[in-house]
């Protein structure tokens, strides 16, 4: 968890929340097969990440979408 203008470090970095912070995570999920071993590892951890996220003093929303660009080869947009 880090807080607002935080700035990366190599380790995490730990705080206490006094009042109930409102975090939001977005996974994006790639959904070529050459990530299925690496998409089989965020399934098996997401009931722990939700059951960690519940225990703690936060106010949070995860969303989740995948993208695929199996076809990419045909897409116009694409120069």
């Amino acid at each position: 968890m880090a807080r607002s203008g935080a700035v990366l470090e190599n380790a995490c970095v730990a705080f206490t929340a006094d009042e109930k912070a409102k975090v939001d995570f977005l996974w994006v999920i790639d959904g070529s097969g050459s990530m299925s071993d690496e998409n089989a590892l965020v399934r098996q951890y997401a009931d722990d990440f939700v059951r960690i996220l519940g225990q703690r003093n936060l106010d949070w929303r995860l969303g989740v979408v995948s993208s695929n660009c199996s076809d990419i080869a045909n897409d116009a947009a694409v120069p």
